[in-house]
């Protein structure tokens, strides 16, 4: 079971990751939309 919580860690890094590039383009895509704010 040791081995399950580096593993759980990583796939949290991977999810993070991906939130980040998802919220990344949400940005780029409001900068060509400064009506939005």
């Amino acid at each position: 079971m040791k081995e399950s919580n580096s593993n759980s860690a990583k796939a949290d890094v991977e999810g993070i990751k991906k939130d980040i590039e998802s919220l990344v383009s949400r940005l780029r895509n409001l900068k060509g939309n400064p009506e939005i704010f």
